[in-house]
């Protein structure tokens, strides 16, 4: 079911399957944001990557001796979550282990995510919390998908991303959908850098 929260300036709808954000739209002029989840091209908005980003060699991995299976960017994304607190401007969710997480994943967990709007901008907060005594492996990321180009007479290539900061970082390329180490290299993050779709081939 999805949730709603605004200010004066703005409006997010966030699905409660995945914490999913599914709309952000600026209440003076209604342009949305968020790319729309057209099946043709990918069907989702801003998933959720946890507890694993990216995709595992063969799907499995093993851990005290038992084999897992893991799906690509992990299960959180297709998950029902808990609605923990709203309030006009804010949200939170909640997802907790379950006998159905442990057969991919045997830690104890419970993942908060929250969902602000302040200012004329969007906050998302991201807490892993460990129960247990045992360390617990896991990482997490957005996915977010944006509406490019917003403007009428602009086109894609007439946007750029600007990291923050901007530094040097690892660029770690892909090969046959892993990555490969021994050909990173340093990408130039330390600038603005212009979209264009070859940038996002691999």
């Amino acid at each position: 079911m999805p949730v709603t929260i605004e200010t004066d300036h703005l409006k997010a709808v966030i699905n409660e399957k995945g914490a999913e954000l599914a709309s952000l739209k600026r209440k003076d002029n209604e342009i949305e944001y968020i790319w729309q989840a057209d099946p043709a091209y990918w069907k989702r908005h801003a998933p959720v990557l946890f507890p694993i980003v990216g995709a595992l060699k063969n799907g499995t991995y093993t851990y005290n001796g038992r084999t897992y299976q893991l799906p690509q960017h992990g299960f959180a994304r297709d998950m029902d979550f808990e609605l923990l607190e709203q309030k006009a401007d804010a949200v939170s969710f909640r997802l907790q282990s379950n006998t159905k997480i442990k057969e991919m994943y045997p830690f104890d967990f419970e993942l908060i995510i929250g969902y602000a709007l302040g200012g004329d901008g969007l906050t998302v907060d991201y807490q892993v919390k460990n129960p247990a005594s045992e360390e617990m492996y896991f990482s997490i990321g957005g996915h977010p998908a944006f509406n490019v180009p917003i403007d009428d007479g602009l086109d894609f290539t007439d946007y750029y991303l600007d990291p923050s900061p901007m530094k040097s970082r690892i660029n770690l390329s892909l090969k046959e959908g892993l990555i490969d180490l021994d050909q990173r290299t340093l990408g130039q993050t330390n600038t603005t850098i212009a979209l264009n779709h070859e940038l996002f081939k691999n």
